[in-house]
């Protein structure tokens, strides 16, 4: 759906390519969010998401929940339900087809919290595009 693998590197269909540029703008909408690692896979995408606190205070940290019935805004759910809207509804649009299902229902998030973490998150992003090679050859 997103792309393929070939040879260790992942070469993205125009899904792919549209996934990858709406996370590169995310910044563009959240003042205090940036992107880091990040990889789209044929059927799935791993990204790190650096939430910048400081400047905002702790009063504004980003949530981890969103309240019944309503989003927060700048909270990790609100941030990935708008990112994965957008692509949906840019990718629809593309093709002409109003019900086409872009998304699995959830999604996996994890706080990272020392910089050897991230360092290992980042090289498993990195090297996961290897790995598919390997299982799918």
């Amino acid at each position: 759906m997103f792309g393929e693998v070939v040879n260790g590197e992942v070469v993205l269909s125009e899904l792919g390519q549209l996934v990858r540029n709406l996370w590169d703008r995310i910044p563009r909408h959240q003042s205090n969010v940036d992107v880091d690692e990040f990889v789209v896979m044929p059927d799935h995408f791993h990204g790190v998401l650096i939430i910048d606190l400081q400047s905002r205070g702790t009063i504004y940290r980003a949530p981890t929940e969103e309240r019944f019935g309503g989003p927060i805004p700048g909270s990790i759910p609100t941030i990935i339900r708008t990112y994965k809207a957008a692509v949906t509804r840019m990718w629809r649009k593309s093709i002409e087809d109003p019900a086409l299902r872009v998304w699995q229902r959830g999604y996996y998030e994890h706080v990272i919290r020392s910089e050897d973490e991230l360092n290992g998150i980042r090289r498993y992003i990195q090297t996961n595009p290897i790995r598919w090679d390997l299982r799918h050859s």
